[in-house]
């Protein structure tokens, strides 16, 4: 299910450039994070918008 959801959505998502992933660690105790890039704010209005904290960047 994990490799479904990678290659069918994440994987895309971050080749238009609307996700970024961090990858960390190696073999199975790899992980990888994925973060919205400032495209996916231009690309995307969602309803929920309203309920998310501000971003905070340092």
């Amino acid at each position: 299910m994990k490799a479904a959801l990678y290659i069918h959505v994440l994987r895309p998502l971050c080749w238009m450039g609307l996700l970024e992933e961090v990858r960390s660690g190696e073999g199975f105790k790899r992980d990888e994070t994925y973060f919205k890039t400032a495209l996916w704010h231009e690309a995307f209005k969602l309803e929920t918008d309203v309920h998310l904290d501000p971003v905070t960047q340092h």
